[in-house]
C-alpha cells in the first residue's frame, strides 16, 4: 500500500511538471498574440490583406524556385512587417544545425526566416554563382493567429533570369 501511495505521488509531480510546460508554453503564445494585435493599427491597407487564415499565391518567376519559410515564427518579427518583400538568400557555411542552411533576409537586413532544411542543391548554386555567397529573393510573410508564415521565390538559374533581380513590386 506504501509503494502504491508513493507512485501516485510520483505521478502527480510529474504530471504537474509537464502540464507547468505547456501552460509556460500557451501563455507565451498568448502574449505574443497579443502584442500583434496591439500592432494591427500600424498596418496599411495592402498589408491587412495578410493577416488572417488564406491561401496567398505567390508566382514563380522564371529561374526562380519557391519554398515556404521556415523558422518565421520563432524570429519574433513585429507585425508590421506581413506583405511582399524583395531581399535575398545567404548559403550559410558555418550553421550547426543543417550543413545547408539557407538564411532569407529583405533588402533592409532583416532576416525573416531560413529556406526548409537540406537543400543542397540550392546551398551550391548559391555558393557558385551568387555575388558574396547570396542571391536574388522575393516573397510575402503572413500572419494568423498562431504566428508569422510566409513564402520566398529564390533564384536558382540565372541563365533563365529575364531582368536579373527586377524588383517585386512590393506597393
Amino acid at each position: 500500500m506504501e509503494w502504491i501511495i508513493i507512485g501516485l505521488f510520483i505521478f502527480m509531480i510529474i504530471a504537474v511538471l509537464i502540464l507547468k510546460g505547456d501552460w509556460q508554453h500557451e501563455k507565451e503564445a498568448i502574449l505574443k498574440a497579443q502584442k500583434h494585435i496591439s500592432q494591427q493599427n500600424e498596418l496599411t491597407e495592402s498589408q491587412r490583406y495578410y493577416i488572417g487564415d488564406k491561401c496567398i499565391g505567390l508566382s514563380t518567376r522564371k529561374g526562380y524556385n519557391k519554398f515556404s519559410i521556415a523558422g518565421a515564427y520563432y524570429r519574433d518579427l513585429p507585425i508590421t512587417m506581413v506583405g511582399k518583400f524583395n531581399g535575398y538568400a545567404i548559403a550559410q557555411t558555418d550553421n550547426e544545425h543543417d550543413q545547408y542552411a539557407i538564411a532569407i533576409y529583405n533588402d533592409t537586413g532583416v532576416h525573416l526566416g531560413f529556406l526548409p532544411g537540406g537543400n543542397k542543391k540550392q546551398h551550391s548554386y548559391i555558393i557558385n554563382e551568387g555575388e558574396q555567397k547570396q542571391v536574388h529573393a522575393y516573397g510575402y510573410l503572413a500572419w494568423h493567429g498562431s504566428g508569422m508564415y510566409g513564402e520566398v521565390c529564390v533564384e536558382t538559374d540565372k541563365s533563365l533570369v529575364a531582368r536579373r533581380n527586377k524588383p517585386y513590386v512590393v506597393n
